[in-house]
């Protein structure tokens, strides 16, 4: 889950990172979520629910549905490090 944390702070919506983490999503979770999951999990701004819907879909067509732990925690990990050159 601090994968999932990270990387809403990466796509600059780091204020929903606690929401997320007291959902218990995590990347495979992160994956399916759907515009009615975001709004349940609080996400009330569209244009934030936009976002975080858009990048959702990068993730999932750049892995081609097939985001593993391990390739979300070296994707954390990548972010991480941008994260800290800014």
């Amino acid at each position: 889950m601090p994968e999932v944390g990270l990387w809403l702070q990466f796509i600059h919506l780091g204020d929903y990172r606690v929401k997320f983490i007291e959902n218990f999503i995590s990347g495979i979770e992160l994956l399916d979520l759907t515009e009615e999951d975001i709004i349940s999990l609080g996400v009330s701004a569209m244009g934030h629910r936009k976002k975080l819907l858009a990048r959702i879909k990068e993730l999932n067509k750049r892995e081609n549905g097939q985001l593993t732990k391990k390739k979300l925690l070296v994707y954390s990990k990548t972010i991480r490090l941008k994260l800290l050159l800014y």
